[in-house]
């Protein structure tokens, strides 16, 4: 609708807030598969299976609907199995009430 996604404006209103390169990077990068800093790549890819996992729950949002794709890198580099993302899922569905409570206290 505006013309960027949720990492730019993210990235965007990270360099406001002057945040570390250790938070922003990972919020700029995580959608990304080419030219990412590679002294950051863990916390991108952390960052990329969270995101994924908070869409594939519909936990929270971040202004689309569409899931994003498994970033296949992040699983092998972090050392990921289906079953982790299975337990991460369930414990975030555990958790869904108290994310989302929270995020309503932000944007009042």
């Amino acid at each position: 609708v505006f013309g960027f996604d949720h990492t730019d404006a993210g990235a965007w209103l990270s360099e406001k807030w002057k945040l570390p390169d250790r938070i922003l990077k990972p919020i700029k990068f995580h959608h990304k598969s080419k030219n990412i800093p590679e002294n950051f790549l863990k916390e991108i890819y952390i960052t990329s299976i969270a995101d994924y996992l908070v869409k594939k729950n519909n936990v929270g949002y971040s202004g689309d609907s569409k899931t994003p794709i498994l970033n296949k890198d992040a699983i092998r580099e972090l050392n990921l199995k289906d079953n982790d993302l299975l337990l991460f899922s369930k414990e975030l569905i555990k958790l869904k009430p108290k994310i989302e409570s929270f995020l309503k206290i932000l944007i009042k």
